[in-house]
């Protein structure tokens, strides 16, 4: 710098200010300094004091663009000192206006160097006032430069005191205000923007900056409802517009650059939070990636710390973003390894305050990926480790991410940290190091949850929060055993679940209804709550009313799937039939919407296993009914259609032995129990080998998901066989007793008791363990039963009343709660018989007579009341013939003759009447017992008949009707993966708007000549020259196409594709943002009715475009959205 020695001072101000306006800021200030020096030899006070300030500027700039956190410090201490020099010389020659400006920008230093070890915040406050008083000065004093300049800290430093306020959770603040002020401030700046042009880019940069700051504490930590925040941001967005579009000729690349990067962040998070439309939230993140493309031209000249770290962290969350939605971009993994950039400058980055936020952001995309359940493992892996790492920088880099005053920030790291935690935990294959995740997310779980006790927060942080730590919570529920703990972690995960869902932001505002309901049935099996099933129940009610209308067809259908295993959880068969018929109809309507590559196969298959499961649900309400029949041919039906689907052939063996089952259970309810002994032994042996070929594909499959499934199927095959194992030995026992050999019957139903008390153990659902908990007590009761035919011990009957009885209570209120009632009062009326027939005593014997009378009629209403009329009829029968033997035994004890014939009258009405009464159910046997009575009574002979001689025990006692295979104790149908179903639906969104997606259509002959272009209307920004470079490569690509042996078909270049079809003479091109194959098929149509038309001018063209004008009138018909 020798050479400049000799210059003048306003010389030197030149140049520096040249220097300065290049963003050569180490020239610029090589300059200032010889300038100050100069300024010194001739006591110039007021130069030197303005050369202080242009210094003290400078540095600030040449620490923002410093790529070391020595030199940024340097820097910046070095700008504070020329600043507070200013300040004194200012002071000294009574400049108050200068004065003025330089304490503001000392306390805003100061801020940014963290100086203050307390109430940080009041040095923004002060840097304020001494703003606006110095604006006030130099607009009185007709600065208008000057005063726009310190507008623009003053802009700076009221954005950073909003930061401060919110992140602190200053409740009693005066937001509205403060934004009310912020935007009159920018307002005031934008009018005054033709004056930009005098404006170093640095200057222009902070300003940006500054609705950059408080664009994102806006949209991160303001309670909704003080300001309009939707509105509020679309506002910031058209002032950036406004700002950076008279930038675009210039030489303002910084701002610039950072114009382009806030668009793209401002477009990210307005889809995030605000666009609940998923083709429209795409929208908005190709705009994002539009203007990050824009911003990556200038990004080699890009200097500062801030805007390089804000343009990776955002070109990444954009991909993140993209990849929610089912979309992979091209350039995702260059994305991934900037993002190493990103995080190099994040510890560049000043103020802190942004730098943490801007951290916590970067964590916020990696907890994304991370939870998404269609992104790889190992990438999930990976985001949960860069979170760790990413939090421990940060931490080491940032005082105010150990600040326990930042409330929010430290409630920010202590979420991620339990999310990244959380998902180690569940991922990691060692398990003592996921054991040892889980804890660390436990710790930090219940930081979290203490964090909002007693406290209202309503704003996106807050959202976030709700959405990942909801996740979490059924993370931690899934991997504990301690019942207790699980209960807490289903119910924190709902309340925060339930609450976020109130405050319906776009952002998985759709994956949050079905979460809902995966989080109620999984809390509902827990707790074996039908209250919670039936609100599962209601929230993929909810999921269907929302996704039905949007044309999303695989995400309604895989809601009605899942519906169906609710039903059929609570037991109504029939309505989870219906469930699964409606979600083939959505299939199938997903199927005719669009075709396009691997997914019609992939939704055909779903629809035929879900064909086979609506057989499966028919079957079951068949069976529920005891219409084994119709049950038997649906589970053959099912099980023949299950061996044509490749996919779950594995699982045809398994409802072929349920078929067999069902044949068993029938003949077991036509008393044949010969042959139901045969096909309970027949179906026993198919669920064993269903159970081997169920292990032989266990060891083939890979993925937990599809194990856990299959050893499912096979628990549930052994409990089915040990169900045949039990119904077999009834059936053994029945043939014993019917052989009269009752000690070996009793033994068999002894042994099928202990069976069925075990298998009613495994069950969980109540209405089936007590189904097979009354079986067990069924059993238990026929033992006794046939006991007393050898151990002569009435008593023994009443044993079995108080058995049948127990399993009466079992039942619902159904035919088998009557039958069961029944069979007990029958078994008392037998018990009390024998006492009759034990005693003398003529009180007892009365007393007897009208409690076997009483339980006679009481088990013959019991058995009409569940549709057994013929043992009713038996019933009933039985107690008038007891009425009649009653008073035939009173007549032989009377002495006087006319009561004597007065009880023998009775006793033959009573007599006759129980013989017709049994002619009429059908019990002909009787007949001649009855006869033998009323020929004693015409006779007159005496007789001493023994009650339990003719009080015989109705056929219904011992049968098996009413005992069938309860359905299920766990879910064994096979899942729809919601996260898969939703990228399906996104796609098919793609392809119904595929008219939103195209932008220009050529069409060239092979000689690489373009006879015809159209551009198409779209919102979406296309540069012209991409447009031109398009062209350009496609005429030389089919220039080259007789070298070739395969024809591209794509060429990919910055997130546009050019989709490419071939005629027999022409070459189809059309520039889109998606590779759709609707938009090809249109193509392929207009190529040919095009090539059609002109055949004939093919042979005779001279290359005049004028021949082929009329290929315009066919775009409509193939490129209008009203003729699709």
């Amino acid at each position: 710098m020798n050479l400049t020695r000799n210059l003048s001072l306003e010389e030197l101000l030149r140049q520096a200010e040249e220097h300065e306006n290049k963003n050569d800021w180490s020239a610029a200030i090589s300059l200032l300094k010889e300038a100050k020096q100069t300024a010194s030899k001739v006591n110039w006070e007021a130069s030197k004091g303005q050369i202080h300030l242009k210094l003290g500027d400078l540095y600030r700039a040449l620490g923002d663009s410093a790529k070391t956190e020595k030199d940024i410090l340097i820097s910046y201490r070095l700008s504070l000192e020329n600043f507070q020099n200013a300040c004194e010389i200012f002071t000294a020659i009574n400049d108050d206006i200068n004065s003025k400006c330089t304490l503001g920008s000392v306390n805003l230093l100061r801020y940014v160097l963290n100086l203050e070890s307390v109430d940080k915040w009041v040095l923004l406050e002060h840097a304020i006032e001494y703003f606006r008083e110095a604006k006030k000065g130099y607009e009185v004093a007709g600065k208008k430069i000057e005063a726009l300049k310190i507008e623009i800290l003053e802009a700076r430093a009221l954005s950073l005191l909003i930061g401060e306020y919110l992140i602190r959770y200053k409740k009693d603040k005066p937001y509205k205000r403060l934004f009310h002020e912020f935007t009159t401030l920018v307002s005031s700046i934008k009018i005054n923007i033709d004056e930009f042009r005098f404006l170093p880019d640095y200057s222009i940069h902070k300003f940006l900056i500054s609705i950059g700051y408080c664009f994102h504490w806006l949209g991160t930590y303001l309670p909704i409802g003080i300001l309009d925040n939707k509105q509020y941001l679309l506002k910031l967005i058209e002032t950036i517009q406004e700002v950076i579009e008279p930038l675009k000729n210039s030489e303002r690349f910084e701002s610039l650059f950072y114009g382009y990067v806030i668009l793209a962040s401002f477009n990210l998070i307005f889809g995030v939070y605000y666009i609940d439309n998923q083709f429209e939230k795409k929208y908005y993140f190709k705009s994002a990636a539009w203007w990050l493309k824009k911003a990556e031209i200038l990004l080699p000249r890009a200097q500062f710390n801030t805007t390089l770290s804000t343009y990776y962290v955002t070109n990444y969350s954009v991909a993140i973003a993209m990849t929610k939605l089912g979309y992979t971009s091209s350039d995702f993994k260059k994305v991934l390894g900037h993002l190493d950039h990103a995080i190099g400058f994040l510890s560049l980055f000043h103020p802190r305050i942004m730098a943490a936020h801007m951290t916590f952001s970067t964590g916020i995309g990696f907890i994304v990926g991370g939870l998404e359940s269609t992104t790889p493992l190992p990438l999930r892996i990976e985001f949960a480790k860069r979170i760790f790492a990413i939090i421990e920088i940060g931490t080491k880099s940032f005082s105010v991410m150990q600040d326990p005053a930042y409330k929010f920030y430290d409630f920010l790291k202590n979420y991620e940290l339990c999310v990244a935690s959380a998902i180690l935990g569940e991922l990691s294959e060692d398990p003592k190091e996921s054991a040892r995740f889980f804890l660390q997310a436990i710790d930090h779980f219940e930081v979290c949850i203490a964090y909002f006790k007693g406290k209202t927060i309503k704003n996106y942080a807050y959202y976030f929060f709700l959405n990942f730590i909801s996740r979490i919570g059924l993370i931690l529920a899934k991997n504990t055993y301690i019942t207790t703990k699980r209960v807490y972690y289903y119910e924190t995960a709902l309340n925060f679940l339930l609450k976020a869902k109130k405050l319906a932001f776009g952002f998985l505002n759709m994956e949050n209804l079905f979460l809902t309901g995966e989080i109620y049935y999984d809390f509902g099996l827990l707790l074996n709550d039908e209250k919670n099933i039936k609100k599962a129940a209601s929230a993929y009610h909810e999921a269907i009313k929302f996704c039905k209308p949007k044309g999303y067809f695989n995400l309604t259908g895989s809601a009605y799937v899942t519906l169906a295993k609710i039903e059929d959880r609570l037991g109504n068969y029939q309505v989870a039939a219906n469930h699964y018929r409606k979600a083939i109809d959505f299939f199938v309507r997903a199927m005719m919407t669009v075709t396009f590559s691997g997914l019609g196969a992939k939704i055909e298959k779903l629809k035929q296993y879900m064909d086979a499961w609506t057989l499966i649900e028919e079957a079951k309400a068949a069976h529920s009914v005891e219409d084994h029949l119709n049950a038997e041919s649906n589970y053959q039906l099912a099980s023949k259609m299950l061996g044509e689907i490749r996919a779950y052939n594995f699982e045809a063996p398994f409802y072929e032995a349920w078929a067999i089952l069902e044949e068993a259970e029938k003949l077991s309810k036509m008393n044949d129990p010969q042959q139901a002994l045969e096909r309970y032994n027949a179906a026993k042996k198919q669920f064993n080998a269903a159970i081997d070929t169920f292990n032989s594909y266990l060891r083939k499959k890979k993925y937990l998901e599809e194990r856990e499934r299959i050893s499912k199927l096979i628990i549930v095959a052994e409990l089915r066989a040990s169900y045949c194992e039990g119904r077999s030995q009834i059936e053994m026992a029945r043939l014993k007793s019917k052989q009269g050999n009752h000690f070996d019957a009793a033994e068999l139903y002894n042994e099928a008791s202990d069976i069925f008390k075990k298998l009613s153990q495994a069950f969980k659902i109540k209405r089936e363990k007590d189904e097979l908990q009354a079986i067990h007590y069924f059993c238990t009761a026929w033992e006794k039963m046939e006991r007393i035919n050898f151990e002569k011990d009435a008593n023994l009957y009443a044993i079995a009343s108080d058995l049948f009885e127990k399993a009466s209570r079992l039942f619902p209120a159904n035919r088998m709660k009557t039958l069961s009632m029944g069979n007990s009062q029958f078994c008392s009326a037998l018990h009390y018989g024998d006492l009759f027939d034990r005693t003398i005593n003529p009180d007892e014997k009365i007393e007897y007579y009208k409690l076997v009378k009483t339980k006679l009629r009481e088990s013959s209403q019991s058995y009409y009341a569940g549709g057994f009329q013929q043992d009713a009829q038996w019933a009933l029968a039985t107690s008038i013939f007891f009425d009649g033997v009653w008073h035939f035994l009173q007549a032989d004890s009377e002495v006087n003759k006319a009561k004597r014939n007065l009880y023998l009258n009775s006793s033959k009405k009573y007599l006759t009447k129980a013989l017709t009464m049994f002619e009429g159910a059908g019990y002909t046997h009787k007949k001649e017992e009855i006869m033998n009575y009323l020929n004693l009574i015409d006779s007159e002979i005496t007789m001493h008949p023994s009650a339990m001689s003719f009080i015989e025990k109705p056929k219904i006692s011992e049968s098996s009707i009413g005992i069938s295979a309860p359905s299920c104790p766990i879910e064994i149908s096979s899942p729809v993966n919601i996260a898969e179903m939703t990228k399906r639906d996104f796609e098919a969104e793609d392809e119904l708007n595929w008219y939103k997606r195209i932008y220009h259509l050529f069409l060239f002959l092979s000689t690489g000549e373009c006879i015809f272009d159209y551009t198409f209307k779209t919102t979406t920004p296309i540069d012209p020259l991409f447009i031109s470079s398009g062209l350009t490569k496609i005429s030389t690509l089919i220039q080259e196409l007789p070298t070739t042996e395969s024809k591209v078909k794509t060429i990919e270049q910055e997130e546009i594709y050019i989709l490419l079809e071939y005629g027999t003479y022409l070459c189809g091109a059309i520039l889109a943002d998606g590779n759709l194959s609707s938009i090809r098929n249109k193509l392929c149509d207009f190529i040919k009715e095009v090539e059609e038309y002109y055949h004939d001018k093919y042979y005779q063209s001279s290359g005049k475009i004028t021949e082929f004008t009329k290929i315009k009138e066919f775009v409509p018909k193939y490129f209008s959205k009203r003729n699709d």
